[in-house]
């Protein structure tokens, strides 16, 4: 319902897993303001963090797994699958506090 922040998704065999974090954007103020990129983004932790697993060989939806507790994300390092299970390795953030300390103004007023 959202567009989240996706920097990268995982593979496995058999499945693309794209991990929607709750970091969320409304592309419409996109179009009416000019400001940097992440500006655009806010952090909205009460919708969670939402798992979507699709099937790699024929793109339909598997299923959308859902914390109750939000993080951030840049990327996932591994995916594979094991006993019938996906398993995810990913370096996980309370908050969006890490990616606003990369941005220039941050940086600049530190």
């Amino acid at each position: 319902k959202k567009p989240s922040f996706i920097n990268s998704f995982a593979l496995t065999d058999n499945y693309v897993i794209i991990v929607a974090l709750p970091y969320t954007v409304h592309p419409a103020d996109m179009l009416f303001e000019v400001k940097p990129y992440l500006d655009y983004f806010s952090w909205q932790p009460e919708l969670g963090t939402t798992f979507i697993v699709l099937d790699k060989k024929n793109g339909k939806l598997v299923g959308e797994y859902h914390t109750k507790k939000a993080f951030f994300s840049f990327n996932q390092i591994n995916a594979f699958e094991k006993n019938d299970s996906l398993v995810l390795d990913i370096i996980t953030y309370p908050d969006d506090q890490v990616i606003k300390s990369a941005q220039l103004t941050y940086l600049r007023a530190h």
